[in-house]
């Protein structure tokens, strides 16, 4: 049995499994309260396959850490779907804006989406232009 368990991790499949095993420890070991799903390179590349470009939609737009490099929309876009902000900083920053939504998860687990930024916001028309908005509110998380 115990030859058969160290045949098997000098396999393909078994050092990809170690591999695997070992990002996953590393992962949940250095990122904080958000687990392994916070690390933010990842995030990166996930988020490369989910935007708009494909389905003819602008791609996702984020102020927060090295997503801010990314940039806004060319097309400057006129109504947007924000997160993190209170529906008063919508209200200075936009001509229109109205909570769409609440952010929430199935498990009811309070984190700080749920607890400081519940609103999801619809927000059209930006007060300043998106040059000047995206050097002057960019966040750190």
């Amino acid at each position: 049995m115990g030859r058969r368990i160290a045949d098997f991790f000098r396999s393909d499949l078994g050092v990809l499994l170690l591999i695997a095993a070992a990002r996953f420890v590393l992962y949940v070991a250095t990122n904080g309260q958000y687990g392994f799903h916070r690390d933010e390179l990842q995030t990166l590349d996930d988020a490369r396959h989910l935007d708009g470009p494909a389905l003819g939609l602008p791609h996702a737009m984020s102020l927060t850490n090295s997503f801010w490099y990314r940039g806004y929309d060319p097309r400057q876009p006129q109504t947007v779907i924000v997160t993190g902000f209170d529906l008063d900083e919508g209200k200075e920053l936009f001509e229109s804006c109205v909570v769409a939504a609440k952010n929430t998860n199935s498990f009811g687990v309070v984190n700080e989406e749920s607890r400081f930024h519940p609103d999801i916001l619809l927000c059209r028309n930006l007060r300043l232009s998106w040059p000047v908005y995206w050097e002057r509110f960019r966040r750190y998380g």
